[in-house]
């Protein structure tokens, strides 16, 4: 390659990556700015594991808001890409020191553009699957100084798309065993099951294709409803200052699904590694982030080989390197955790 073409490459992909950074930068900002307008009070908060609300005074009740809003690193290299945003508010009651029930009405929000399925579509608001949660942020003091906490959550069907799968419920679960140090270091091993209780094994799946034209196609496919999913991973942290927890996560995500003459191809597992480079950003006792970039790798078909020599090759099943943060398979996230 002349040096004019690596040029023109270095300057395409700086351009990308600079485009890719405004566009988070700028979720991020507003984010930012709008919860600072809302509170005031500056001390951190300090648990990995999340939040319900902060209880003020002798009040059982208190009210919290959680965002995930993520987009893709392909679709925004791409340009046009679509921010999915799941949300809710909760109704928190607190039934002891450590324990607290919650409803959770969910809302997804999306705005226009490509998705992860390369379907372009226009912005929409839509009803999530409701949660009827307990949460016990101190069940026990285990061997080694590890502190567990845990929730138990009930989803209900209350989704477009949890209603078209006939779904009748589902249990997730969020186990957290969580050791510091007196360095300012933290580790957290994460246990999150799920398990679906299904009325049949497969759907139909009927939408409108919108292409680049502006125009449309109806489609019906089929999928493989879902017995369960297991993601389990260990967070490294470092406590920078009361503003900024730098962490690492690094583990991996399991889902199992019915297998039905319905469906043609697909598999009933999917076995995935995930790392995720993230920072919590504290703006305040009832506010906090969480911005990082999170990239897995398909265990389903990849192999270790040794057949160019002594050292091992990680290679998928069209013989390719699997490498992390490929684009297609790395995703922007921030999260947002806001206490009424």
């Amino acid at each position: 390659m002349n040096n004019t073409a690596m040029n023109n490459l270095n300057n395409s992909i700086s351009k990308k990556i600079s485009q890719t950074s405004s566009q988070l930068l700028m979720v991020f900002l507003i984010s930012l700015s709008l919860s600072q307008a809302l509170a005031a009070e500056e001390s951190i908060g300090n648990s990995l594991m999340g939040s319900d609300g902060q209880f003020r005074g002798d009040s059982k009740w208190s009210n919290s808001y959680f965002s995930f809003s993520s987009v893709g690193l392909k679709q925004t290299q791409d340009g046009a890409a679509s921010i999915s945003m799941y949300n809710y508010l909760a109704a928190n009651y607190k039934l002891s020191k450590d324990e607290r029930i919650n409803l959770r009405p969910v809302f997804m929000i999306n705005t226009a553009g490509y998705d992860q399925y390369k379907q372009n579509q226009a912005s929409n608001i839509k009803a999530g699957d409701a949660i009827v949660n307990y949460s016990n942020y101190s069940i026990a003091l285990l061997p080694g100084e590890w502190q567990w906490g845990a929730d138990l959550g009930l989803v209900l069907p209350t989704s477009e798309s949890s209603q078209n799968k006939k779904m009748i419920a589902a249990l997730k679960s969020h186990s957290s065993f969580e050791k510091e140090y007196s360095n300012d270091w933290a580790t957290v091993y994460n246990l999150k099951p799920y398990y679906y209780f299904q009325s049949q094994k497969a759907y139909r799946n009927e939408y409108d294709k919108i292409f680049d034209d502006g125009g449309t196609q109806h489609r019906i496919d089929t999928g493989a409803n879902q017995i369960a999913k297991l993601e389990h991973y260990m967070t490294v942290a470092k406590y920078a200052n009361k503003y900024f927890t730098p962490a690492f996560d690094i583990g991996f995500i399991h889902q199992w699904y019915y297998t039905s003459d319905q469906v043609r191809g697909g598999s009933a597992s999917r076995n995935q590694m995930k790392i995720a480079p993230n920072t919590e950003i504290h703006v305040n006792s009832r506010l906090w982030f969480i911005l990082g970039v999170e990239s897995d790798v398909d265990l389903n078909n990849s192999t270790l080989d040794a057949s160019s020599g002594d050292t091992f090759r990680w290679r998928d099943d069209r013989d390719q390197s699997i490498n992390f943060f490929r684009p297609e398979n790395t995703q922007y996230y921030l999260l947002t955790f806001w206490s009424l």
